[in-house]
């Protein structure tokens, strides 16, 4: 129903609840099937990287990293100077490099992150990163 709502935000959101859901039952099917077709980009970085972040959890749980990574690395150049959404294609990136076990490319993207990060929220996932990476 909110799906068909007059307001694309409120369309989007719609979507990304209900691929949220999916999500937290790994039907990764579905999430996909709920976000074809689906463009956050015309209403900014916020949203844009909202959706990148669902579709790449269901990226790699479907088993391809590597889609999930360029989703990610697309999201950075759709907006090179978005901290919006910079920091969570940074923060993904660095994520699914140390899920391959590649701790330096981790570090990278960590780091970068944390030397951009002015959110709160954004600083203190960086910091939890880049001490995990650490050994702390």
């Amino acid at each position: 129903m909110l799906r068909s709502h007059a307001d694309p935000e409120v369309q989007l959101q719609a979507a990304l609840e209900s691929a949220r859901i999916s999500a937290g039952n790994e039907d990764w099917d579905s999430v996909v099937a709920v976000l074809e077709g689906v463009d956050a980009a015309p209403l900014g970085p916020g949203w844009d990287a909202s959706l990148v972040e669902v579709r790449a959890a269901a990226q790699v749980g479907q088993g391809e990293p590597d889609a999930a990574a360029e989703a990610w690395a697309a999201l950075a150049r759709r907006w090179p100077e978005s901290e919006e959404a910079l920091l969570p294609a940074w923060l993904g990136l660095a994520d699914l490099a140390l899920a391959r076990g590649d701790l330096q490319e981790a570090r990278q993207w960590a780091d970068r992150a944390v030397l951009l990060a002015r959110d709160p929220g954004y600083l203190d996932r960086a910091r939890a990163l880049v001490a995990r990476l650490d050994g702390g």
